[in-house]
């Protein structure tokens, strides 16, 4: 008998099968995985009855007929249901739920009248070689023709709807058809070479290794589900219309220490997996993702439990003897419904994660609200992307008077975009999307150029304009190169460096703050000037002022309109800094003046510079020259 073949693929399919079950023992089994050990088990039905049948045929004299016929018919039917099991494992990921089930009853439907067909039609015995016999006659023509039509549909479909289907499912599945095709091709024209069902013990290998075992779900360092599996936990519900629930919780900021304490892991998986039962996944930020099923828990209130646990020194450790204070962040997403697919909740979630504050305690709702403000962010995003391209990316100019001169004698650059239809996209729309998605770089370096050709080609010293001012953002200060690029850009339109008084802002890192120090001298080297701008703004310090190499000090809108309020706190502090200022040899810029009243008391504390709209809006060049000449006259 030649079963050795066989034997080895019926050996290999159970390895594969015992392994799948001890594996995936109290783990998430998600529908495609149910689908994987159906196929396996029909697999190793059919091989079982091909072995089956083969014994029947050495020993065809010893035993009834019937029996023979019974053990060939049984093998040849459940390749069928083989061959058919393979197209409704493939075809899951090409229709919607509902139409993937009816056409799946459909195809189980027509092999079992296939099947009826085939028990009924005479099938045939070759015994000439009893070492080497074989079956022939109308029922293996069936079961040839049937197998071979589902499996060029299953080929058909591996093309038609390639872009549907999960890349390594649609991989894994097509070497096992073409393995299936080639060793039914080599069995059908050679009887003595029996490879189908070892071909289809080797279709399951690479199935399970590719795609099906159950440990590649599980993250090696914290046993939990890993992103993938969450991937496709999220697919499979969406796919099957079951709404869930999510709660992400961010611990990035404690990473080294959780990545490198295997009892604090531990410990967290512990606590998360008693609230979340088995649906923890782990996610990017050292921290994990807890699923639930829509509106069986209280989202909200296990996102105060947690807060409230994580309030205090988190314990841990065999007799909670160690003790470290973690500060997680959490995204919760209550409905599924709000988002259509898996890709979709990771693409927003990172988005809401990447554009909130990282503090302890900090709650982000995934909801109508932020999607909409994330789908904004995008529009945004694409619209400075365009505009770069299609140079309509444009700078207009605020000029800045000069108290002792009593006249105009620089302006602020600032960047505006104008849309397709001819608007102006506000600055407080795309320059915080510039930012987070760092074209604020690129964005910066057309600004800086546009401005060095506004001087090459007016020479606004002509009308009295000594400087320039231009906004250097936190990113482009972080470059080690900005000194050499704006050097060369300079060098290439021929100007006068001090035409140039760069801006910096507080927001400049410590961390970076060297690196902004060396540039800046660099720079003032060359022959440009700094001024450090929106002082008074969000966190201010002195050391700024102290350690930049700044000539001038900008103060912003929100300190000078502070200065103007019945805040006599206010009015203390600004005048101090003032007199600070001044004697440290510093100049002074005062920006958002709105009245003749604000710019007297300025003109009395003897700020030297005024900028606002008292005098004028941002305006394009164009205006700006104009509107400066006009006023000096």
């Amino acid at each position: 008998m030649n079963i050795e073949i066989q034997c080895c693929g019926l050996v290999l399919m159970i390895i594969i099968l015992v392994m799948n079950i001890l594996s995936g023992k109290g783990r998430l089994v998600l529908y495609t995985s149910k689908l994987f050990v159906t196929v396996l088990t029909v697999s190793i039905v059919a091989i079982c009855f091909d072995i089956t049948s083969m014994v029947a045929l050495y020993y065809i004299n010893d035993i009834p007929e019937w029996v023979t016929a019974l053990a060939c018919k049984a093998y040849i039917i459940c390749l069928t249901y083989e061959a058919t099991s393979a197209l409704i494992y493939s075809m899951y990921d090409c229709f919607a739920y509902k139409t993937y089930r009816k056409f799946a009853y459909i195809l189980l439907g027509i092999d079992a009248a296939v099947s009826v067909i085939i028990a009924f039609i005479p099938i045939y015995f070759n015994v000439t070689d009893p070492s080497h016999a074989f079956t022939e006659g109308p029922a293996v023509l069936m079961t040839y023709g049937a197998c071979l039509a589902v499996l060029f549909t299953t080929l058909l479909l591996l093309i038609r709807y390639r872009k549907r289907m999960n890349a390594q499912r649609h991989s894994a599945v097509l070497l096992w058809m073409l393995s299936w095709v080639v060793a039914a091709g080599i069995q059908f024209f050679n009887n003595r070479v029996l490879l189908v069902g070892f071909a289809t013990a080797l279709g399951m290998t690479i199935l399970f290794s590719v795609l099906e075992n159950p440990i590649a779900g599980i993250d090696r360092v914290t046993g939990v589900f890993n992103l993938p599996m969450l991937h496709d936990y999220m697919s499979q519900e969406f796919k099957r219309g079951k709404r869930f629930s999510l709660i992400s919780i961010s611990l990035s900021s404690q990473a080294g220490l959780i990545e490198s304490d295997q009892e604090l892991r531990e410990s967290l998986i512990r606590y998360f997996k008693e609230i979340a039962h088995e649906l923890v996944f782990r996610n990017t930020r050292s921290g994990v993702v807890l699923a639930f099923k829509y509106g069986k828990q209280d989202i909200p209130s296990i996102v105060s439990r947690i807060k409230s646990d994580f309030m205090s020194d988190w314990k841990y450790g065999p007799r909670g003897e160690k003790t470290h204070l973690l500060t997680p962040t959490f995204l919760i997403m209550e409905d599924s419904d709000v988002l259509g697919s898996a890709s979709a909740i990771f693409e927003y979630s990172n988005y809401a994660f990447n554009t909130s504050p990282d503090t302890a305690g900090t709650v982000i709702s995934l909801d109508e609200n932020k999607i909409n403000e994330a789908d904004e962010f995008e529009k945004t995003k694409k619209e400075i992307v365009s505009a770069m391209k299609e140079d309509r990316v444009v700078v207009f100019y605020q000029p800045i008077w000069s108290i002792e001169e009593n006249r105009f004698v620089s302006a602020e650059a600032l960047v505006r975009i104008r849309k397709k239809d001819g608007n102006i996209l506000p600055p407080g729309v795309f320059i915080p999307v510039a930012e987070a998605t760092g074209h604020i770089l690129e964005l910066g370096q057309i600004v800086f150029e546009k401005v060095c050709g506004f001087i090459k080609k007016n020479d606004p010293r002509k009308i009295g304009i000594n400087y320039i001012e231009v906004n250097l953002s936190v990113k482009q200060c972080e470059q080690r190169e900005l000194s050499a690029m704006y050097r060369g850009i300079i060098k290439g339109y021929d100007i006068d460096p001090s035409y140039i008084n760069l801006e910096i802002t507080e927001s400049s890192s410590i961390d970076i703050r060297q690196n902004v120090i060396d540039n800046m001298n660099d720079l003032i080297r060359f022959g440009l000037n700094f001024s450090l701008d929106d002082f008074g703004k969000g966190n201010s310090n002195l050391d700024y002022i102290i350690d930049m190499p700044v000539a001038i000090v900008k103060f912003d809108r929100q300190m000078v309109q502070a200065y103007f309020s019945s805040n006599n706190k206010a009015k203390h502090v600004m005048s101090s800094i003032v007199k600070m200022v001044h004697d440290m040899n510093l100049r002074i810029v005062a920006e958002g003046v709105e009245t003749k009243e604000e710019l007297d008391e300025l003109k009395a504390m003897e700020v030297e510079y005024i900028q606002g709209f008292y005098f004028s809006k941002p305006i394009p060049e164009d205006e700006f020259l104009s509107f400066v000449k006009e006023n000096s006259k």
